[in-house]
């Protein structure tokens, strides 16, 4: 019981910081375009101004992390599919494109892992044989024969 609070109360802190982290990020952003013109004003200048957090707990799948760091995804993008707990196996078998989608990545990121689980999941199909089984059905075959 009081393991599951504490893990309900992680989870809720963790939500709580994402929803800092991009408020600060929108603030930072704001504040950099109007108070320095010569500063080009980007999500991506604005990121490098802010610590890095990670709000991933240890629980979370480290073969996904390694499939996901051989994308050379950034670790911004691998800590959100971490946010939503999802595993490898839920990656190459489950999730579709509309729940990457949902994650918030770049669309170049998004598309970089969608291709990935595509090649992999047509390189891992499994190999169905056709079965040519013919049935007869024996009261056809009963009334041929008494025909005769």
């Amino acid at each position: 019981m009081y393991q599951s609070l504490l893990k309900q109360a992680l989870d809720d802190q963790k939500v709580h910081i994402t929803l800092l982290k991009q408020t600060m990020d929108q603030m930072m952003f704001i504040s950099n375009c109007t108070s320095d013109r010569e500063f080009r004003c980007s999500p991506e200048s604005n990121s490098r101004l802010l610590p890095q957090i990670s709000v991933t707990d240890s629980s979370a799948d480290s073969r996904l992390i390694d499939w996901l760091k051989g994308l050379n995804l950034d670790q911004r993008s691998i800590d959100k599919f971490l946010m939503e707990e999802y595993c490898l196996e839920d990656i190459l078998h489950y999730i579709g494109r509309d729940d990457i989608r949902r994650l918030g990545l770049r669309g170049g990121i998004e598309l970089k892992v969608w291709k990935a689980i595509l090649k992999w999941r047509k390189n891992h199909r499994p190999s169905i044989t056709p079965l040519h089984i013919s049935v007869v059905d024996n009261t056809e075959k009963d009334n041929n024969d008494n025909r005769l």
